[in-house]
């Protein structure tokens, strides 16, 4: 009996692990980088993540935004909103462990930035 409860337990955790690459709440640093832009400007995105929904906050430059969307295993669909931007931007990515990777339309953009952020 002891047997079948580990193996049980085992699977379970094999098929939790399979099924989502972790919670993507915490701290997240980097940059977002405007097309035709060598150099990003620093961005932060602290997040908390409850059963798929994510919220929190972004600072970019000069800007507090509020975020909310959701994620789906590894891909995030967000929006920011608020600071000096008239209505919400999008933000899509993806997380690999501990780095999110997406782009940003941010305020009044015609092309996405590049958001590149590591969890601290």
């Amino acid at each position: 009996m002891r047997t079948v409860v580990y193996l049980a337990v085992v699977a379970a955790l094999l098929t939790l692990s399979a099924c989502d690459g972790g919670s993507a709440t915490g701290t997240w640093s980097g940059t977002v980088t405007t097309p035709g832009n060598t150099r990003g400007s620093p961005m932060v995105l602290i997040l908390i993540e409850e059963d798929g929904v994510l919220s929190g906050n972004a600072f970019v430059v000069f800007m507090n935004l509020d975020v909310a969307g959701t994620r789906a295993g590894d891909d995030a669909s967000m929006t920011l909103s608020g600071g000096l931007m008239a209505s919400p931007t999008p933000l899509e990515g993806t997380f690999e462990k501990d780095r999110f990777t997406g782009t940003w339309l941010g305020p009044d953009a015609t092309e996405p930035a590049t958001v590149i952020l590591e969890r601290e």
